[in-house]
């Protein structure tokens, strides 16, 4: 059996800062950036060539004034062919096919703003280190001076959220393009941890006054299921 996400019983009632050494595999960590007027997200991993998977425009997340967008067509490509060769024995003719017209996509991507790995040191950009924590109890939140980093919602084990994390990173042009309240780093982040689309909450005050608790159907328990699901959504939209 996996190992739980343990995040809850490892951050306080108030603050969320955290010990570099404490960090496990699948941890969605964060800083505050700008004199806390926003943060930064990502999901440590903790290798040596892969400390940390985000989505931003460089190693520490800035966005400065990159611009690129990959185009809705290309996007729809990738979801169709993706969906497809899931259905595919993997040694059959079209599943080759598929996969090297993927590889194809991918190699050329070129966004300035994607999914990218850093180390731990230039994600925090000097900033203090803090943990976004799972499954934790309501009153928890209640008491939090920055309640949009806990969560009443169970996560996905931490090795799925690896695994979700390192598919994007290899699959770049398969996430959507950035947009600064429907699709940035915390919402990605969170996806990794849980399979939902819209659990993140910065920029995006409405969320703060819905109810977790609705959500819980929604969550997913493999990186496969997470995955599946997001697709089925690429395509509905």
């Amino acid at each position: 059996m996996a190992e739980a996400d343990d995040s809850a019983s490892r951050v306080g009632y108030v603050f969320h800062s955290i010990n570099e050494k404490d960090l496990k595999p699948g941890d969605q960590i964060y800083c505050h950036r700008l004199i806390d007027t926003y943060s930064h997200h990502g999901i440590y991993i903790g290798e040596l060539d892969c400390e940390v998977i985000h989505f931003g425009g460089d190693d520490s997340g800035s966005l400065g004034k990159k611009i690129g967008q990959q185009d809705d067509e290309t996007m729809r490509l990738v979801t169709a062919l993706s969906l497809e060769l899931e259905q595919l024995p993997e040694d059959s003719e079209r599943a080759q096919e598929i996969k090297q017209q993927l590889d194809e996509i991918h190699k050329s991507h070129n966004r300035p703003v994607c999914i990218r790995s850093t180390t731990l040191a230039k994600f925090m950009n000097r900033n203090t280190l803090r943990l976004v924590s799972y499954g934790s109890s309501v009153l928890k939140k209640g008491f939090a001076f920055y309640n949009s980093a806990i969560h009443i919602v169970k996560a996905m084990p931490p090795s799925e959220t690896v695994k979700l994390a390192k598919h994007f990173l290899n699959h770049p042009a398969e996430w959507g393009n950035y947009h600064l309240k429907d699709n940035n780093c915390e919402m990605f982040a969170c996806f990794c941890k849980t399979g939902i689309m819209d659990l993140a909450t910065q920029l995006n005050l409405r969320r703060l006054f819905f109810s977790e608790r609705i959500m819980e159907p929604s969550l997913c328990k493999t990186f496969e299921e997470a995955l599946r699901k997001y697709r089925e959504q690429c395509i509905k939209n």
